[in-house]
C-alpha cells in the first residue's frame, strides 16, 4: 500500500493524527501487559502493525517521517504500560477469572477487524491450514510451559528480566502471542507489574535489554514476511492467538459469578468491535508500507 493524499485519512490534521496515534499506543500499551491480548494483534487490528514495522526498518532512509509516525505510537505505548500496571497488580490478585474474561472479550471484539487486515489482498483456503499448524504449535508450547517450570514458576532476577523483556518483544511484535501470558506461564508476570510499580531501575535495565535487541532483530524479519507472505502470516498469528487463549482458558466460575464472566466477555467484545469499526485504519496518513525505491 502507498500513501495516498487524497485519501480521507490524509485531510486530518497533524494533531488529530497525533491524538489517534497516542490513543492506539495507549491500548497497544496495555494489551502488552495483559493476559489474552497481544499488542501486535491490536496494532494490526487497527491498520498499523504492517506501517509500523516499515517506519522502524526505514528510519535511516526517512527518519522525520518515520519519527513523526512512530513517537506518538511510542509515547501512548509506555502511558498505558505505567497507568495500567498498577491497576492490573490489584485486579490479577482480587478477581483473575473475570479479569481473563474481559480481556479476551477484547480479544474477540478485534478479530473482524484482524481478518480484513489479513484478506486485504485476498484470501486463499490454504490459509486456514497454516492456522491450524500454529495454533497447534502455540497450545503446545504454552503446556509445555507450564509443566517443564516448578509451580512457583522463576526467580525475577536479572537472567529472568532479560527473558521477561524478550518474551515482552515477541508479544509485541509478533501478533497474536500474548507476552503476558507467557509472562504468567513463567512465574514473572506479578513480580514483573511490581518492579513496573516500584520502578526497580535494575529489573526494568535488563527488561528493556532484552526487549530491545531481541525486537531489533524481530522487526526486520516481519517486516520482510509481512511484505512477501501478507496473507499466509496473517492467518499464521490467528492460529498463534488461538492457540495461546485455549491453552490458558480460565473455565467457568459458579454460580451468579459465571454470567458475570459471560456478560463483561460479551461487552468487551462488543465495546472492542466498535471501537475498531470506528478507528479507520492509518494506512497512509504518514508512511507507506512499501520502499519507495
Amino acid at each position: 500500500m502507498t500513501e495516498h493524499d487524497s485519501s480521507p485519512h490524509s485531510a486530518r490534521s497533524p494533531a488529530a493524527r497525533f491524538f489517534r496515534r497516542f490513543f492506539m499506543g495507549l491500548v497497544i500499551g496495555i494489551a502488552c501487559i495483559t493476559p489474552g491480548l497481544s499488542g501486535g494483534m491490536i496494532a494490526a487490528s487497527a491498520g498499523l502493525y504492517e506501517p509500523g514495522l516499515h517506519a522502524l526498518t526505514h528510519l535511516h532512509k526517512d527518519f522525520r517521517r518515520g519519527f513523526h509516525f512512530l513517537f506518538p505510537l511510542g509515547l501512548g505505548g509506555l502511558t498505558g504500560i505505567i497507568l495500567f500496571s498498577n491497576l492490573m497488580k490489584i485486579l490479577m490478585v482480587r478477581a483473575p477469572t473475570t479479569v481473563l474474561y474481559v480481556f479476551l472479550g477484547l480479544v474477540a471484539g478485534s478479530i473482524p477487524s484482524f481478518l480484513q487486515e489479513a484478506n486485504a489482498k485476498g484470501f486463499r483456503k490454504r490459509w486456514l491450514g497454516v492456522s491450524l499448524a500454529t495454533f497447534a504449535l502455540a497450545f503446545s508450547v504454552e503446556l509445555l510451559v507450564g509443566r517443564v517450570l516448578p509451580p512457583a514458576g522463576l526467580p525475577l532476577n536479572s537472567m529472568t528480566a532479560l527473558l521477561g523483556g524478550a518474551v515482552i518483544a515477541v508479544g509485541t511484535v509478533i501478533p497474536g502471542i500474548s507476552s503476558s501470558f507467557l509472562l504468567i506461564q513463567l512465574g514473572i508476570y506479578e513480580p514483573f507489574l511490581e518492579a513496573l510499580t516500584t520502578f526497580d531501575i535494575p529489573i526494568l535495565f535488563f527488561v528493556a535489554v532484552g526487549c530491545g535487541s531481541v525486537a531489533l532483530v524481530l522487526v526486520f524479519a516481519a517486516d520482510w514476511v509481512f511484505k512477501r507472505f501478507h496473507g499466509v502470516a496473517y492467518y499464521a498469528v490467528l492460529g498463534f492467538l488461538a492457540g495461546s487463549v485455549v491453552a490458558v482458558f480460565p473455565g467457568f466460575a459458579k454460580g451468579i459469578w459465571a454470567v458475570v464472566d459471560l456478560l463483561l466477555f460479551a461487552l468487551s467484545a462488543f465495546g472492542c468491535w466498535q471501537l475498531m469499526r470506528r478507528t479507520p485504519p492509518d494506512h497512509g496518513e504518514t508512511v507507506s508500507v512499501q520502499d519507495s525505491h
